[in-house]
């Protein structure tokens, strides 16, 4: 399970369209293609993992494993990014 990290803000910029996440506790900021925003968006609204994915697989008409496989790999560099929290499971 993810979670957006509580000091990262996102924001699109509706001159051009563009995505970014800004970090307003260490003042990093990142550019983010729509599909990442769209992960992004996705834990944001607590959405789980699975149904990020079923959406981006039906939108993009890719397999919903490899989705899946794309969403986790996805959420793992923005939790190393200090983008999203990775919560435990017991």
């Amino acid at each position: 399970m993810y979670s957006l990290s509580p000091a990262v803000r996102l924001r699109t910029i509706e001159a051009d369209g563009s995505h970014w996440a800004f970090n307003i506790q260490s003042g990093s900021h990142y550019e983010l293609n729509e599909t990442a925003y769209r992960v992004l968006r996705g834990i944001e609204a607590l959405r789980t993992i699975e149904e990020i994915a079923a959406e981006l697989a039906a939108e993009y008409g890719i397999p919903g494993r490899q989705a899946e496989s794309d969403v986790n790999e996805a959420l793992e560099a923005f939790a190393r990014d200090g983008l999203g929290i990775k919560e435990e499971t017991l």
